[in-house]
């Protein structure tokens, strides 16, 4: 019988945090921040874009799973982030990785965040602490909301 290994992102312009799940178990997790450094954006995110796929190719996983991003504030920023995300879904396209995206709202409601405030430094907050009371470790926002991310998809389509 053969596994299933999802892999969770939370994508920013700057870090993006990942987790990996096989047959729903957490696997393991961690930041891609090389580049936070890189002072032109566009070429941050170029060059964070080709380690993410690169990384996806290396892996195969079979599910996808991206936060959606929820459009406010910085129009360069924004429109970074659609193209990582872009270049996320077309990849999955193109292999046949199957690929779904949680809007923040939706994803907190399966871990039960939703109760712990409206800002957006407060969810952060709590899902490092989710993190730490549930599996016992340290980790920044980035590698907790990808750990969230993927836990939520798990007990949504179990």
């Amino acid at each position: 019988m053969n596994s299933t290994t999802l892999l969770s992102l939370d994508t920013s312009t700057t870090s993006t945090g990942w987790a990996i799940f096989k047959d729903g178990e957490y696997q393991e997790s961690g930041v891609i921040d090389d580049f936070k450094k890189v002072k032109n954006g566009y070429e941050r995110l170029k060059l964070m874009t080709k380690e993410l796929l690169d990384s996806i190719g290396q892996l195969k996983p079979d599910i996808i799973v991206i936060e959606k991003d929820v459009v406010f504030g910085n129009m360069k920023v924004i429109d970074m982030l659609m193209k990582i995300i872009g270049a996320v879904y077309g990849f999955c396209l193109f292999n046949g990785i199957t690929y779904y995206e949680f809007a923040p709202s939706e994803w907190r409601k399966y871990v039960k965040l939703q109760a712990f405030g409206r800002k957006r430094d407060e969810f952060k907050k709590a899902s490092i602490k989710y993190i730490k009371d549930n599996l016992n470790m340290d980790v920044n926002d980035d590698e907790a909301d990808a750990i969230c991310i993927g836990l939520a998809y798990c007990k949504k389509f179990g």
